[in-house]
């Protein structure tokens, strides 16, 4: 089985984004993934860019944070005895959030609500009653 490269960044948010459908891609055409999670802060400073990146320092990380991290970062993380276990819980909840919020989004669709302030107030009482059925905070 060949194998695909994958390198990003464990620190971004956007490594997560899209990374279900390339996987899956992946999987389809037979192939794995090696992860190559990279610290940016290793090169950026070396082409004498970004000094706002010291903000990526681990001690400056909010690993509780509003957006899940990719399971490879994660992956990163317990490599370098950054993650603990609170962590692994506060992120899996991010990530049932996510899947619920898509699953009543998905809802929305078949609604066919043409007016923006109508379809809006749908949508908020249609998130709303997701979480709660998922006994996740709003």
């Amino acid at each position: 089985m060949s194998e695909i490269e994958y390198f990003y960044a464990a620190h971004s948010a956007y490594a997560y984004l899209g990374s279900a459908r390339f996987m899956q891609i992946a999987r389809d055409a037979g192939r794995t993934i090696a992860h190559r999670p990279y610290d940016l802060r290793r090169a950026v400073p070396a082409v004498g860019a970004m000094p706002a990146l010291k903000g990526w320092a681990l001690e400056r990380q909010a690993f509780k944070w509003a957006v899940p991290y990719h399971e490879s970062a994660v992956k990163y993380w317990k490599e370098i005895g950054a993650w603990s276990a609170d962590m692994d819980a506060h992120n899996n909840q991010l990530i049932e959030r996510q899947d619920v919020l898509q699953a009543a989004w998905a809802t929305m669709k078949g609604k066919n609500i043409a007016d923006d302030a109508a379809f809006k107030k749908e949508w908020l009482s249609v998130r709303a009653a997701a979480l709660e059925k998922a006994g996740l905070a709003q």
